[in-house]
Order: C-alpha cells, then sequence, then structure tokens
C-alpha cells in the first residue's frame, strides 16, 4: 500500500536544547520537538510510541488518554524498564486487536 503523506516525526524531551531542535529538524524526514502535553495529545492509531528511561509515567498516561479517547490509542508502543515503573507499580496495559 503506497504511502498517501509522509511521515511525521515527533520528540518530546524537556532536556533538548535549541541547538538539539536545530538539530532534529535537519534528518530527513525531519523530527520536529513538541513541548508537554502536545506531545501526548498528538498520538493517534497510526502513532507508534517510543520511550527511553522517562522521567513521567508515560505507559500510564497513554493510557489514560486512549480510555479517553479510543482514537488516542497508538498502534504500539516501544519502551524499557524505568524505576518510575517500580515505584508506581505500573501493569503493561493491552488493548485487543479487532
Amino acid at each position: 500500500m503506497p504511502i498517501n503523506k509522509p511521515i511525521e516525526i515527533f520528540a518530546q524531551d524537556p532536556a533538548y536544547t535549541p541547538n538539539d531542535i536545530k538539530i532534529l529538524a535537519r534528518f530527513k524526514p525531519p523530527i520536529a520537538v513538541l513541548s508537554y502535553p502536545q506531545a501526548f495529545l498528538a498520538i493517534n492509531s497510526s502513532t507508534l510510541v517510543m520511550t527511553c528511561c522517562p522521567t513521567v509515567p508515560v505507559k500510564q498516561i497513554v493510557a489514560d488518554l486512549s480510555a479517553e479517547d479510543p482514537s488516542a490509542r497508538p498502534v504500539a508502543m516501544f519502551w524499557n524498564n524505568s524505576e518510575f515503573d517500580k515505584q508506581l507499580g505500573v501493569d503493561v496495559v493491552k488493548y485487543p486487536v479487532h
């Protein structure tokens, strides 16, 4: 199936500097840096969420947004285990595939 529009890639990290943002924008395709909470609000049913060493409960936020609006469910999530998960006792969230 051909892709009808370019793939958009978004990143969000409060530690990004203005120089980081300029460098990410030079990639092909460019990576647009979104602020919090816009990065979470940009998630939809065609989104792949990737997170590494988050300092916020990404899985729980995505699950809460998905529960409120099913169109905000990402197609997949990749993450590493974080201390945040252990502290909060966050369980893996799974959605049935229809």
